[in-house]
């Protein structure tokens, strides 16, 4: 996340060393790696060069959708497969397992793609594709969903095949919340990560006079070949900027510029990304309205972006709104940035992975 002001939170990753072996026969072969000074709580587990085979067995228990085990049991037996740390005992709080069938690649024959849970934050996305005829770990990724189960979708794109995506945890605290989705596609043999887009950001209070919201509405195919939709629902909003509000508050009902708008995703083969495309229309989104959602505290990027909507708000506003409006433009002018009456905030201690933020000098301007 860009934002200057982040209440970061620890975030559980896994990670992994080198420990994979291919057996004579081609299946794989596991061993475990504990550092010198590690315990064994905290020993590497490696995630493999892909292509990589993988064993029939797993590969046939994944397309039965083996349901005669249960979420954990069948967890477990796929961790020992697919490189996941194990330990003993070995527990499972929030198990889930999502399997798809899409073809992603264009080329009439299905891939899997496969979400395996052992927690929000502790999720793994993997793609099998065969090739002749066998099969093979083609991508496994790590990713991190704060509070709810992350989403695995897919999303069938005219002239490409079908190409997935799931949510992001960014950066989550006390009245802040950033979350993306990121998209995946096949070129060839390897699953590339092609676009992030904003899926839902908010944030209130923080020692800043501009909050804001942003939410994704729907994202459709698009008849163009290549191409998909995206649309926004998007708000900058005053925070904290009366005597009586505390810290984290914000009024979104006074709001400077409040939006809807859509965006075209067409893909560039050459930079193996999709590439927005806008509408062109004043009050709609440009590159830098864009680039501005999700990036708080920027008041630079917005009152250089939004000049449209900003002139609109003077002229047309409430007399409340256009107030605000006011004061938060000379301060910008002023100093390069504009802060509610409760003034910044600082950073006051950290612990457990947490940063604590407080208003600077603990006093009330």
């Amino acid at each position: 996340m860009k934002s200057l002001l982040i209440l970061s939170s620890a975030i559980l990753l896994l990670l992994f060393g080198q420990i994979v072996a291919l057996g004579k026969t081609g299946d794989l072969k596991l061993s475990a790696s504990v550092g010198t000074e590690a315990s064994a709580d905290s020993a590497k587990f490696s995630v493999p060069d892909v292509p990589c085979r993988v064993p029939d067995t797993l590969v046939a228990m994944i397309m039965r959708r083996d349901t005669s085990r249960s979420s954990q049991e069948a967890i477990v037996r796929l961790s020992k497969h697919l490189y996941f740390p194990y330990r003993e005992p070995y527990e499972i709080p929030e198990p889930f397992l999502t399997i798809l069938s899409p073809d992603l690649d264009g080329d009439a024959e299905t891939e899997i793609l496969m979400q395996v849970g052992r927690g929000f934050q502790d999720t793994h996305i993997c793609v099998f594709k065969q090739i002749g005829d066998r099969w093979y770990l083609i991508f496994i990724e790590s990713i991190h969903s704060q509070y709810t189960e992350p989403e695995l979708k897919v999303l069938r794109c005219a002239g490409l095949g079908e190409i997935f995506y799931t949510n992001i945890t960014l950066s989550h605290g006390s009245s802040i919340f950033l979350e993306s989705y990121r998209f995946y596609k096949i070129v060839g043999q390897k699953v590339v990560a092609c676009l992030e887009i904003p899926k839902e950001g908010h944030i209130s209070g923080w020692g800043l006079f501009l909050n804001e919201r942003v939410d994704i509405q729907k994202i459709i195919s698009d008849t163009v070949p290549g191409s998909f939709r995206a649309s926004f629902a998007y708000s900058f909003f005053p925070g904290a900027v009366y005597e009586s509000d505390i810290d984290w508050e914000a009024h979104e009902e006074i709001p400077f510029v409040s939006a809807i708008d859509t965006v075209t995703y067409t893909w560039d083969a050459a930079a193996l990304a999709f590439i927005p495309i806008f509408s062109g229309r004043p009050n709609g989104l440009t590159p830098d309205k864009y680039a501005r959602l999700g990036d708080f505290g920027n008041d630079s990027l917005f009152v250089s972006a939004y000049g449209y909507e900003i002139q609109n708000c003077l002229d047309t506003g409430s007399t409340e709104q256009k107030r605000l409006l006011t004061d938060y433009l000379k301060q910008f002018r002023s100093t390069g940035k504009a802060v509610p009456p409760s003034g910044e905030l600082e950073l006051k201690t950290s612990t457990g992975g947490m940063n604590f933020f407080g208003p600077k000098d603990s006093v009330k301007k």
